[in-house]
C-alpha cells in the first residue's frame, strides 16, 4: 500500500478525539521503508505524551492543548502541509479543524464513606480506586447523606418501600439502562453495581476505568456507579447501614480540535488513504494521580508520526 507503484498520497489527520495520517493520492516519495522505522522514535514520542506535564490529555484540558502543540511542531519539523477543508483554521493554526464538544467532568473532592449514625465515619472510598461513577445511562451529580440497601440480583422483586430514598447496591454484570430506569421509578437516589461478586468469572474492575460516555443521556438523573469488590464486602459486612456519598458533576462544552496533515502525491487519481490515532485521553483520576493513555493512544500517535516521518 506504501509502495510508489500504487501512487497514493498520504493525508495525515491527528484529531483531538482521534489522530490520523492520510495518504491521499499516489506516494510522492519512492518507497516506504520498513527497515527505516526506528521504534526508538516511537518511544520517544509515547514518552512525551504519557509524561505528567500532559495530564492525561483530556479533552479541552491545558494537557490537551500542549499534545496539540507537540504534533503541530513535529509536523512542521518534517516538513508536511496543511489541509485545506471548509473549516481551515487561521493560518496561525493552520493545522487545526476545531469543534466544539460536551465533557462530563468530575467536581472537586467527591466524597464516599460509610457511617454511623452519630456521623463517625467507619470507612472511606477512594474514587477510580473503590468506586468509578458513571454518567451513562442517566448518571448524575449527588450529594446524599442516609441509607443504603443491599438488594443483590433482587432490585426487580422487592417493594418500592425498600427501594425509596436509598442508595441501591446490587450485583450484576454490567449495569443496563434498565436497571438504572427501574432504581429511578421506585424513587432510589442512586444505585451502586458489583459485578465481581462471582468467584466463577473473570474479574471486571470497572472501579478503576474512568468513562467519559454521555450516549443517551438525558432528563432525570440518579447518581450510577460500579463499587469493588472489596468495597461491596465493607458495605454488606458493615454494621452500619448509612453512607455519605458527595460526588459533584458538570457537563461544559469545550473547545478543542482535530489536527490535519498531508503528504501529497504523485498523481492526481482522487485516491486517499487515511491513517488515525487518539490524541485525547482520559485525564485525571483521584489524588493527583492521572490516566497516561499509552494504550487510549499515545503508542498509535507515535506510530502515526513515524510513519509520516517516513
Amino acid at each position: 500500500m506504501f509502495q510508489n507503484k500504487l501512487g497514493v498520497r498520504v493525508l495525515l489527520i491527528v484529531l483531538a478525539l482521534m489522530m490520523a495520517i492520510i495518504f491521499s493520492q499516489f506516494l510522492s516519495r519512492a518507497e516506504f521503508n520498513m527497515d527505516e522505522l526506528n521504534s526508538d522514535n516511537i518511544m520517544d514520542h509515547v514518552i512525551e505524551l504519557t509524561s505528567s506535564q500532559y495530564a492525561g490529555r483530556l479533552t479541552g484540558s491545558e494537557g490537551n492543548q500542549l499534545a496539540m502543540t507537540y504534533v503541530e511542531s513535529y509536523f512542521e519539523k518534517i516538513g508536511l502541509d496543511p489541509v485545506d477543508h471548509p473549516l481551515s483554521a487561521t493560518e496561525n493554526e493552520k493545522w487545526r479543524q476545531e469543534f466544539s464538544v460536551l465533557i462530563p467532568m468530575i467536581g472537586e473532592e467527591p466524597e464516599f464513606s460509610i457511617v454511623e449514625a452519630d456521623g463517625k465515619i467507619v470507612e472511606t472510598f477512594v474514587m477510580y480506586q473503590d468506586y468509578m461513577p458513571l454518567f451513562s445511562p442517566n448518571g448524575g451529580p449527588i450529594d446524599f447523606y442516609g441509607e443504603y440497601v443491599l438488594l443483590g440480583a433482587d432490585a426487580y422483586r422487592v417493594e418500592q418501600e425498600v427501594i425509596e430514598n436509598k442508595i441501591v447496591v446490587v450485583e450484576a454484570t454490567r449495569i443496563t439502562p434498565q436497571i438504572v430506569s427501574h432504581i429511578m421509578k421506585m424513587g432510589g437516589k442512586g444505585v451502586l453495581c458489583s459485578s465481581d461478586t462471582n468467584a466463577y468469572t473473570p474479574t471486571n474492575a470497572y472501579e478503576r476505568t474512568k468513562v467519559m460516555d454521555v450516549s443517551g443521556k438525558g432528563g432525570e438523573s440518579i447518581f450510577v456507579g460500579y463499587v469493588s469488590k472489596e468495597a461491596y464486602g465493607a458495605l454488606r459486612n458493615s454494621n452500619s447501614r448509612s453512607i455519605r456519598l458527595k460526588v459533584p458533576m458538570h457537563f461544559p462544552i469545550v473547545e478543542t480540535a482535530n489536527l490535519l496533515a498531508k503528504i501529497d502525491g504523485q498523481t492526481k487519481n482522487g485516491e486517499t488513504i487515511i491513517i488515525s490515532a487518539n490524541l485525547d485521553s482520559l485525564g485525571e483520576g483521584s489524588n493527583g494521580a492521572f490516566y497516561p493513555g499509552a494504550i487510549n493512544s499515545a503508542t498509535g500517535v507515535g506510530i502515526l508520526l513515524e510513519t509520516a516521518r517516513l
